[in-house]
């Protein structure tokens, strides 16, 4: 059995085909951690369920 990707990586992974320009729907877990890995130089703007537009990676801990 092969080991199981951590949900950085795999939201790493999941960042590495950002187009520059797309709007990304945003969910909870893996799809909300993928904002913390937009590669440089693209503008990608994230969408949430509830019409949040515009918003950013995670706040760090102590910083919620």
């Amino acid at each position: 059995m092969k080991d199981r990707l951590d949900e950085a990586t795999m939201a790493l992974r999941v960042a590495k085909e950002f187009k520059d320009g797309m709007v990304i729907n945003l969910g909870f877990g893996i799809p909300n951690l993928m904002s913390n890995y937009v590669p440089m130089g693209k503008t990608i703007y994230f969408h949430s369920e509830n019409g949040i537009l515009g918003m950013g990676p995670r706040a760090k801990p102590g910083e919620e």
